[in-house]
């Protein structure tokens, strides 16, 4: 107790002691090294010291890997750990890597980490936007709480075979589906991160657009929010409304015949590349859609 005498000496009759009765402090000095001495005499926690609330809680920070509140340097202080990815074929869904999918030709199947069944639908629709035969082939499928209800949801992209739109679809658990987006041209990748600070996993994806420039594939990033997933993306020459995107970026009007068929997402950064093991061309843009330099 910092001068606990004197205190005892002035307020003799306060049982509760210096704490309550005096000051437990003057300086940051007087309190151990992960403490701070308030305006009110009390050695407690720096303001905004802790960036998560409880030792061990773990949060998804994509739809494939976790991140872990601790106190790895001993400061006194919890912070969020570096990124940890689930094991291979697993998907991160309220922190943790419980959720293992598989998918074949239009279907998709969801697994628990004790290989019971969760549930298995298919994303083959008899409408879309351009009224063409539905044949779809799903591209990827992650589990994540990506509508912030604390449950997890299924999101799938899938493309048409063999020619387009491609989609962007929501179920639940239970196999129901909750949204689905029209994009017009193939989708080949996917990434689940919170890129608009809500605490949210937000829906990036890796694309092409068909109808932007006729004769042309147009390379596209785009970003939906799970809380709203509906509509066709641009142009929209479709028969569907337009749609619910944050924003969509057509990443070279100039060239184009190119998909983005891989996405790397770094603390503000959003990268594309034209080929699935990232051998192709770099494009990038910011958590706002803004195309920047690739460093």
């Amino acid at each position: 107790m910092v001068r606990g005498t004197a205190c005892w000496l002035v307020v003799p009759l306060l049982l509760t002691g210096c704490r309550v009765g005096f000051r437990e402090c003057w300086t940051d000095r007087d309190c151990a090294p992960e403490l701070t001495c308030t305006a009110g005499g009390v050695c407690a926690a720096a303001p905004g010291c802790d960036a998560c609330a409880a030792m061990g809680a773990r949060s998804c920070v994509s739809g494939t890997s976790y991140r872990t509140c601790g106190d790895d340097d001993g400061d006194g202080c919890l912070t969020w750990s570096d990124e940890t990815a689930c094991p291979a074929g697993f998907s991160c869904g309220s922190g943790n890597c419980e959720y293992q999918v598989s998918f074949v030709d239009d279907g998709f199947t969801v697994v628990d980490a004790d290989g019971n069944t969760v549930c298995s639908a298919g994303v083959g629709t008899e409408d879309d936007p351009y009224n063409r035969t539905n044949t779809f082939v799903v591209v990827d499928a992650q589990v994540a709480d990506v509508d912030g209800d604390g449950q997890p949801e299924v999101v799938v992209i899938a493309r048409h075979q063999p020619y387009y739109p491609g989609q962007v679809s929501v179920f639940d658990l239970s196999g129901q589906l909750q949204g689905r987006y029209w994009n017009p041209g193939h989708i080949r990748s996917m990434y689940l991160f919170d890129i608009t600070g809500d605490a949210r996993l937000d829906i990036v994806v890796g694309a092409c657009n068909n109808d932007q420039q006729p004769g042309l594939w147009i390379p596209t990033i785009f970003a939906l929010d799970g809380q709203r997933v509906f509509g066709e993306g641009p142009p929209n020459l479709g028969t569907f409304p337009a749609g619910s995107e944050l924003w969509y970026t057509f990443v070279d009007l100039g060239s184009g015949n190119a998909v983005i068929s891989a996405l790397a997402i770094s603390p503000d950064l959003i990268r594309g590349n034209t080929e699935s093991d990232g051998s192709g061309t770099d494009y990038c843009v910011d958590f706002y859609g803004t195309p920047v330099g690739c460093p």
